[in-house]
Formats: C-alpha cells, structure tokens, sequence
C-alpha cells in the first residue's frame, strides 16, 4: 500500500505588538518554516514592512493601524478561521458575541486579541484562542504568541515565550 502523504500547515498567531518590531523579527526569524503570520491587531507597525513579510493582518482599536480590515477569513487544510481583534465583539467582558458570530457562520477557530492576556477556550465545536500580547502582556505570563499545526483538519497549538521561544505550559 502507498503511503500517503500527510499535508501539515504552520500558523504563527500574534497579537498587540505595539510597534514592537523587534518581538515580530525575532518571531519570523523562529519560525521561517511558517505557512502563515497572523496579526490580530494593534501592530502599530508600518503597513508596508507588515506585506513585505508575508503577515496577514487586520486593525485592532489603535489608530497605528491604517488601511487594515477589522475582521478576515481563511481557511486552511479544511479549517475555517475568522480572525479579528476583539474589541468590537466586547471579548473583554465575554466570548458571548463571538461564540454566536462563530455557529451562525460556522467557524472551526476564532483568533482574537484585545485583552493582552492569553486565553484558550472551547465552546462546543469551536475553538477559541487569544495569544496574548507577544510585547505588553496583562497578565502574570511572559510575552506570548501561539503556533499553531493543522493537520488533515485538526488543530494542535503550543503557546511560546516571545522573549526567547520556549514553551510555555498552560
């Protein structure tokens, strides 16, 4: 029987970087073999370096963010992602808002930020991640951001220290 070869996507997931350009080189220079950056908002970095290096991106609540959506779709390897930063969703006070956006249109993963503090959630059939702020986390957590596999549809994530990349156990 021939083996099958097995397709596995790479996701780097950041968010509130703050004009922290150093945090994002550091992050792309660790994970060069990435499929996709992911920005969740209030980079407040160039728009044009944020291209050059391949970063999807959308507009967190900061003015520092020109000429970015708010919200963005994807789907890879059979997942579909919806990506936005938060605050027009209240994710401070619940995922209420987002949990209902996500079955009505039937979303795999939401990626968000906003908070600055690293949250994983399930709800039902849908995963939820907030990785944190990779430059000015809220919490007692160092810097974060998450890399996340999908494979064959299934999602596996590990949460790094964007100081240093190791792994932070959660």
């Amino acid at each position: 029987m021939e083996k099958k070869d097995v397709m596995q996507m790479k996701l780097v997931v950041f968010s509130d970087v703050h004009g922290d350009q150093q945090v994002v080189e550091r992050m792309l220079q660790w994970n060069e073999d990435a499929d996709y950056f992911l920005s969740l908002g209030d980079t407040e970095l160039n728009q044009e370096y944020l291209l050059h290096n391949d970063i999807v991106m959308i507009k967190g609540n900061y003015r520092g963010d020109p000429g970015f959506v708010y919200e963005r779709e994807l789907t890879v390897e059979g997942v579909k992602i919806f990506m936005t930063h938060g605050h027009k969703y209240s994710v401070q006070r619940s995922l209420n808002k987002l949990a209902k956006l996500a079955y009505a249109e039937g979303y795999d993963l939401v990626l968000f930020g906003h908070t600055h503090i690293l949250e994983i959630e399930k709800v039902g059939k849908v995963q939820f991640l907030n990785p944190g702020s990779c430059a000015r986390p809220r919490n007692m957590l160092p810097p974060t951001y998450a890399f996340l596999h999908i494979t064959e549809g299934e999602l596996t994530w590990t949460i790094k220290d964007s100081i240093d990349n190791s792994t932070i156990e959660v």
